[in-house]
């Protein structure tokens, strides 16, 4: 807990020698997950307490190295702000009297922050965003003074390339911009750290995603952000945004803060290797790392594969791939410009080779069921069908900026549902389709497919809905 780091600032070796630890320490997570025996044993369980440090009149108090120095306990530490501390109970066997003991030790500890806290004119705060906090409170001379934070802020607003922006609505919508993560501080929580053993961790995980939602809502209790009232429980929409580390005007991928993206099927390892597929390093010796050097040196037999959208990968490479003789797949939308796509696919065709954009939708359970369920006639010969997915614009987009980027709904959703249905009922005769314009970019439509001897096939979607139905 809290491992300090010796400096926030470091070179392009430094990069690159982080970017192959963090494949290689993949290799070793698979191996020791696969020895015999590790992990085994009894559950056990621990919890992290998130406090805020507050004055006579609860207002934030920036003083938590002072409190740390105080309280002269181990298991406490700073956190992001200076007015924020946190506590970690001792991990205990997930039996008998477990949660008495822990609450026991959590107890104690509150004990000792609260009289460092004393000592320096203030007093602990347990609440989930505290709601005395104004915006001033939360801007970059908050930031506790350690290299980590440091440099966890500065490489994060680094790839950015703009200031952090939260927006939450509700009655009262929030909208605010700092140079660094120091808006992140406003959130603290009660963590509960389950340990579970390799063979069940799947079941664990895929338990407790279950449950997080009603437990979310029963628990939800932070309606407040700098003196306005948000949502009832404001710090997911804060927390998801004011850590995210994709350029508001770059290429779509996956918030680094998120519910997660499906179920665990195997065990913890692929939860690590998900992340560091979807999150490389986006420094400048690792934008366009698959360039034509460093393809030139793979196998003739090697397939290139981008599953992280944007600016991994360079068009110009790919096509020099493509003329090497290698396959090459990549995540949608290949472009967001019609013409660097066309000179993609006929670069292909020049080739002989594939390039296969990786559409998802299928490998979806439901749809996957209703795919075998066509190709096998499970139900009989397919007559009609219709598809629909509408959602609310997600949050961490900044509409209609990021239009232009995203290429519109029609492209970043509707592509998905396209591909779908020529993948399960062929290849159209024809397509019409009506719908909508956001700054001129698709963001409704309804489309009709038109079969020689086939269904009648339309499907509707679009980013047109309420808030609350947003697809991560």
């Amino acid at each position: 807990m809290g491992l300090e780091i010796d400096r926030s600032e470091f070179t392009v070796d430094d990069e690159e020698r982080f970017s192959r630890r963090l494949h290689e320490s993949l290799d070793a997570l698979g191996d020791v997950l696969r020895r015999p025996g590790f992990g085994a044993g009894p559950p056990r369980i621990g919890m992290e307490l998130e406090m805020s440090i507050v004055d006579g009149a609860c207002r934030p108090l920036a003083r938590n190295e002072e409190v740390l120095e105080r309280a002269g306990i181990d298991r406490l530490d700073v956190e992001l702000n200076r007015f924020n501390v946190e506590y970690n109970s001792r991990p205990l066997g997930l039996r008998g009297d477990a949660f008495s003991a822990i609450g026991a030790d959590l107890r104690q500890g509150l004990t000792h922050t609260a009289g460092a806290a004393e000592a320096v004119g203030g007093r602990v705060a347990i609440v989930g965003i505290l709601p005395t906090l104004r915006e001033a409170d939360l801007q970059s001379d908050a930031l506790t003074d350690r290299f980590r934070f440091h440099a966890l802020s500065s490489r994060i607003r680094q790839i950015r390339q703009a200031p952090f922006r939260v927006r939450v609505d509700g009655p009262e919508p929030v909208d605010i911009t700092c140079d660094d993560v120091t808006l992140e501080g406003a959130n603290t929580s009660l963590q509960v750290h389950l340990q579970a053993s390799p063979d069940r961790f799947a079941r664990v995980f895929n338990a407790v995603q279950l449950a997080t939602g009603p437990v979310l809502g029963l628990c939800g209790n932070s309606p407040f952000l700098v003196g306005r009232r948000c949502w009832e429980e404001t710090r997911v929409a804060l927390f998801r945004q004011a850590v995210d580390d994709r350029a508001p005007d770059g290429h779509w991928r996956p918030a680094r803060v998120s519910f997660g993206h499906g179920w665990v099927r195997t065990g913890a390892l692929e939860l690590f290797a998900e992340s560091v597929a979807l999150h490389a390093p986006l420094l400048p010796e690792t934008r366009h790392i698959l360039d034509a050097r460093r393809i030139a040196l793979m196998k003739p037999t090697s397939i290139v594969v981008n599953v992280s959208r944007g600016g991994l990968i360079d068009e110009l490479a790919l096509a020099e791939a493509l003329a090497a003789g290698k396959h090459v797949l990549v995540e949608k939308p290949i472009t967001v410009e019609v013409a660097a796509g066309q000179r993609m696919v006929k670069a292909a065709e020049k080739a002989g080779k594939h390039l296969m954009v990786a559409h998802v939708l299928p490998f979806f359970p439901e749809f996957r069921f209703l795919a075998e369920c066509i190709r096998q006639g499970k139900y009989g010969s397919l007559q009609a069908l219709n598809i629909r997915r509408v959602i609310c614009p997600p949050q961490w987009l900044n509409l209609p900026d990021d239009l232009p980027s995203l290429g519109g709904f029609g492209i970043d959703l509707h592509i998905h549902d396209n591909h779908f249905i020529s993948a399960t009922c062929g290849m159209p005769k024809a397509v019409f389709s009506v719908g909508m314009l956001e700054a001129g970019y698709v963001n409704h439509t309804q489309t009709n497919y038109v079969f020689d001897k086939g269904p009648v096939v339309t499907c509707v979607s679009g980013a047109i809905a309420a808030s609350g139905l947003e697809f991560a």
